[in-house]
């Protein structure tokens, strides 16, 4: 698959590039789609408060059987302009995903787009860490690895690693970066949304790792999603 290549592996311009072009097929899929595909094939949203593991869980959810990974990301303030999107917008992109659909999500909670996510029986993962991490991440994330970023540059200018957390905690001038309470906030709703399945970033990664994945498979085979995979199996196409 193009989005596991090399080169978009290396290159985060090169990944969005190949995401766009997956696009069509994507459009053409869903257009062809019938409400009784999503109830046997279930689309999985990844979804989480940036830097919290969602890459680390679109792992678990892409081994599952058929599948597809479009390269599709919502996001509730895209990366590059941090324009924050409203929920006629958040409304009209999830109306866009296709039956067996894995998305990644940074999701802000609110009542409508829970419901807009339920109507397409779609298995919600949301996955949480704990917020003196994401806070390092983040500052790590922002000043060094994501050139693109809208704040890339503040981030690249703090004169040491504290003072990145710092900014990361307190915010900065641009009202688009507000201070960690804001910025956290609106995420919290999703740990006791009904329908999602919430998921702590140490559980996944330690000693109840199996368990978590046990769970996933779990849910999904609750939403309907079928495929002929075992426990073991699904732990073993993540390793």
């Amino acid at each position: 698959m193009l989005l596991e290549s090399s080169l978009a592996r290396r290159s985060n311009l090169a990944r969005k590039g190949i995401a766009y072009g997956l696009q069509v097929p994507r459009t053409i899929r869903r257009l062809a789609s019938r409400p009784a595909d999503f109830r046997v094939r279930p689309p999985i949203i990844v979804n989480s408060l940036p830097k919290s593991g969602t890459h680390l869980l679109m792992q678990v959810a892409r081994s599952l059987p058929n599948g597809r990974y479009y390269g599709s990301f919502l996001a509730q303030t895209p990366s590059l302009t941090m324009r924050l999107r409203t929920q006629p917008e958040i409304d009209f992109h999830i109306g866009r995903i296709v039956p067996g659909e894995v998305v990644g999500a940074h999701l802000h909670y609110t009542e409508a787009s829970n419901e807009r996510i339920k109507s397409i029986n779609a298995l919600h993962l949301f996955i949480y860490r704990d917020p003196r991490d994401v806070l390092l991440s983040e500052a790590h994330y922002l000043g060094e690895m994501n050139r693109w970023h809208a704040l890339h540059k503040i981030f690249a200018e703090a004169p040491s690693q504290e003072a990145g957390v710092t900014l990361a905690i307190n915010g900065s001038d641009d009202p688009r970066f507000p201070g960690v309470v804001e910025r956290y906030s609106p995420y919290a709703g999703w740990l006791q949304a009904e329908g999602a399945l919430a998921i702590r970033y140490e559980d996944a990664v330690g000693p109840a790792r199996d368990s978590v994945i046990e769970r996933v498979l779990q849910a999904w085979r609750d939403r309907g999603g079928r495929g002929d995979i075992s426990l073991s199996e699904l732990t073993a196409a993540i390793d």
